[in-house]
């Protein structure tokens, strides 16, 4: 393991870490190590589904949506000593090897951004990742050049991202921004999102669109479905723009979308209570590890 990375570690002092996703540029795989050869505890929670990618198993050589060796995701899962998954849905996707340490933590509620009079823009956010499928939304842009779009795309692939940035038409703003008072401003300007990452999750995006009454026009069924209490509505990609038209011009409906996505989030995700799980869930860990030292 990389000296320097050791010394940051135990310079900590920590009783406990946390993972936030398995991205590999994090160094989780180097913290993993470190709490295994220290017995300390560490918890992996769910960023998306992608937390638990089908790549991850004993030796495994798939790569995941991070272009990540399977078996890193792997080890860093059954070293764990508690596993957060966002939903019961989710939960059932965790591997084997971790299924007796998983309990749900839905996340909570981010705050609410200022809101936008008119709204100027249908909105999509996600990463450069063929995994959040962000060429559906350039597609459903073209589609409507008279309509005007805002991109947020994430910093990823970034060859990748070069060739999206290309191809684009002249009624999409792409930006790469990606703290939270800029993600407030885009959310606040939009008259709805749109959602193409299957298997994403309860991800910020959505979280950011229900705490706002946004609706959510959704290009994903099958795995990765919303739900119709989130307030999305799910067409097949070639049905988009019809859809997305029709939704535009009915801002009743709109309206009605809005107010089933934040009853939702105040019935799943209240900001208060949620934080409040997941305390309590750290708080167990570190109890029972100290517990069951001699």
């Amino acid at each position: 393991m990389d000296a320097k990375a050791v010394d940051s570690f135990a310079n900590a002092a920590a009783d406990l870490f946390c993972f936030v996703g398995i991205v590999p540029e994090s160094g989780h795989l180097h913290a993993a190590c470190y709490c295994r050869d220290t017995a300390t505890p560490y918890v992996v929670i769910a960023a998306d589904d992608h937390t638990f990618s089908p790549a991850y198993y004993f030796n495994s050589q798939e790569l995941d949506s991070y272009r990540m060796a399977g078996f890193t995701g792997f080890l860093i899962l059954a070293q764990a000593t508690r596993v957060l998954a966002q939903s019961a849905q989710q939960a059932r996707l965790a591997p084997a090897i971790c299924s007796g340490m998983t309990r749900v933590v839905a996340p909570p509620a981010p705050p609410r951004a200022p809101a936008a009079a008119p709204k100027s823009h249908v909105l999509w956010m996600g990463r450069a990742n063929p995994a959040d499928r962000p060429e559906r939304v350039i597609e459903l842009a073209r589609a409507l050049p008279d309509v005007p779009f805002a991109m947020v795309l994430l910093p990823d692939i970034e060859s990748y991202a070069t060739r999206l940035r290309q191809c684009l038409p002249p009624n999409i703003r792409v930006t790469s921004e990606a703290d939270m008072a800029a993600l407030g401003q885009w959310i606040g300007q939009a008259a709805l999102l749109v959602h193409t990452s299957a298997g994403g999750g309860v991800t910020l995006p959505l979280r950011m669109a229900w705490a706002n009454a946004i609706p959510i026009l959704s290009l994903v069924d099958g795995t990765g479905a919303l739900p119709p209490e989130t307030g999305a509505v799910t067409v097949a990609p070639v049905q988009a723009p019809e859809a997305l038209r029709a939704l535009l011009l009915r801002p009743d409906e709109l309206d009605t979308q809005g107010r089933i996505s934040a009853t939702h989030l105040a019935a799943t995700h209240d900001r208060t209570r949620q934080i409040e799980c997941l305390a309590a869930e750290l708080r167990s860990v570190v109890e029972e590890c100290r517990g069951a030292r001699p």
